[in-house]
């Protein structure tokens, strides 16, 4: 099989290739020059390569050539997430811009049902579907597969790490038998080639690049900090940046609580999270794609599918847990060849962590560290060693302001801050048992010195008594010190009220 140099140079119909002129394909990446040709010839393919390498061209171009020659036929593409359809979606509409006749379903859920079964009944040839939406027409008899002649599977890997593989199996079996099929994935595990040898006929195997390895056009940063620190780390870095941001954070709530700091401080940010609606999440990517927005505050949704070609910095604001999700995030920068930044926030746990995952791939991060260069010694984490060694009455760095349960740290530090000790750590007074603070009866406390404190202004204070240890056993047990009667302290207000009352009818009477 030849290699091709040009688009031009396979024979594609003229409005495909008028299209991918004004989309400014002149050279083919690696991956659509192993795959363009025999896709054309009709062969399947096991497609392995990362994000940003042209994927969606290397099986659009074939999609829209081979729809362009047979006009009965359909194409059903199926990805994991909502915005990587999307992407898919937009990318094959400026394909088949100038082919009349090639019109594009997007079947994803958070979008109106009704349009989607509107769209496919005025005759769309390209079905555009994450496996849920698709299940659900399919159930209702709204979509017909019959005529599919190319099924395309993008992201396999995350469609399995989502748990999408039962519905594959209900969707493959609507499809006819006799087709043409393409799976793409950034890894090849064994459960992805065991998916392959049921969807695939003897494939064409394409491998480019290290399976789950970073762009060389990506440069890795790290900056190893404390977590209470990020926030003002984070600004401080943006102050310095020029361009397009995508920051990465764990949570749904904390992406929200980010994106208002970052706007608080007169970034134009929005953020991207599963929390948020289709419309919304649209919309939020739709301004950062036009540039209204400059940064945007995402979760590991945004990680896949978000095809926008002048991002220049991917801020890993909280790390990821696998290294398969690192390399999709900074993958979001340095696409098609561009120059990118991937700024890690590194706290002494992530650095332990991603260690464990892959050891060969992450540099021993002392401050900041680019490419292996010397670190600078910036901000390091305290271990869990120097953390136990603080000195008493100072409040140790890396604690966070509130413990769980929502006490203001009351877990272990009772006396960091100087103030008096709680009620259980009191020293034991002389004849008491320890740990025991002594008490008096009631209303017999003794009178504190004139001017030490707010004793002083009750001028009928009593006289000092104090407690004996036996009567103050009994009052802490629950009895009357005055005639040793049980004392009921679970018993009601009004009850006590009513009793009281009682006696003081009999004693009239």
């Amino acid at each position: 099989m030849t290699s091709f140099s040009t688009f031009h140079e396979l024979n594609l119909e003229d409005s495909l290739t008028k299209a991918l002129d004004k989309m400014g394909f002149t050279e083919p990446t690696p991956i659509q020059q192993q795959t363009i040709q025999a896709a054309l010839q009709g062969r399947d393919i096991l497609g392995c390569a990362q994000t940003g390498t042209g994927k969606t061209g290397a099986f659009g171009i074939p999609l829209i050539q081979y729809l362009l020659l047979n006009p009965d036929k359909k194409a059903l593409i199926l990805a994991p997430t909502r915005e990587l359809a999307d992407q898919i979606n937009r990318n094959l509409a400026s394909m088949a811009f100038n082919s009349y006749g090639i019109r594009i379903a997007l079947i994803i859920g958070g979008a109106s049902m009704s349009q989607q079964v509107r769209m496919m009944s005025q005759g769309a040839r390209v079905v555009v579907a994450t496996p849920g939406r698709l299940i659900d027409l399919l159930s209702q008899r709204k979509v017909d597969l019959k005529n599919v002649g190319i099924l395309v599977l993008d992201e396999v890997d995350r469609m399995l790490d989502m748990g999408f593989a039962p519905q594959l199996e209900q969707i493959v079996p609507h499809l006819p038998s006799e087709r043409q099929a393409m799976l793409f994935s950034a890894t090849l595990p064994p459960e992805i080639m065991k998916l392959a040898e049921s969807y695939l006929r003897n494939p064409v195997r394409v491998t480019v690049g290290e399976q789950l390895a970073a762009a060389i056009t990506v440069e890795q940063k790290m900056i190893q900090t404390q977590q209470d620190s990020k926030q003002e780390l984070l600004l401080k870095e943006l102050s310095n940046m020029e361009g397009k941001a995508i920051v990465f954070v764990k949570t749904q709530h904390g992406t929200e609580r980010l994106a208002k700091v970052v706007r608080a401080a007169g970034y134009r940010a929005d953020r991207l999270h599963g929390g948020r609606t289709h419309m919304q999440r649209k919309r939020a990517l739709e301004n950062f794609r036009k540039g209204e927005t400059q940064i945007l505050v995402a979760t590991d949704i945004a990680g896949r599918g978000i095809d926008i070609d002048d991002i220049e910095f991917v801020i890993n604001f909280d790390m990821p847990k696998t290294h398969e999700d690192y390399i999709h995030r900074i993958g979001r920068t340095g696409r098609y060849g561009r120059k990118g930044i991937a700024l890690n926030f590194v706290t002494y746990e992530d650095m332990r962590l991603m260690r464990q995952l892959d050891p060969d791939s992450y540099p021993s991060a002392r401050g900041r560290a680019s490419g292996g260069g010397a670190p600078q010694g910036r901000g390091r984490s305290p271990r869990p060693e120097e953390r136990r060694s603080a000195p008493a009455g100072r409040r140790p760095e890396t604690s966070r302001g509130r413990a769980f349960g929502g006490s203001e740290g009351r877990s272990d530090r009772s006396n960091v801050r100087g103030e008096a000790p709680r009620r259980g750590d009191r020293p034991a007074a002389s004849g008491g048992r320890g740990g025991d603070r002594p008490q008096a009866p009631r209303g017999d406390r003794p009178q504190a010195p004139r001017g030490a404190g707010r004793d002083d202004r009750r001028p009928n204070a009593r006289p000092a008594a104090a407690a004996s240890a036996p009567a103050r056993g009994r009052r802490e047990e629950g009895l009357d010190v005055s005639n040793n009667k049980p004392r009921r302290t679970d018993r009601p207000c009004f009850h006590v009220a009513a009793s009281r009352l009682s006696r003081t009818r009999r004693a009239t009477l």
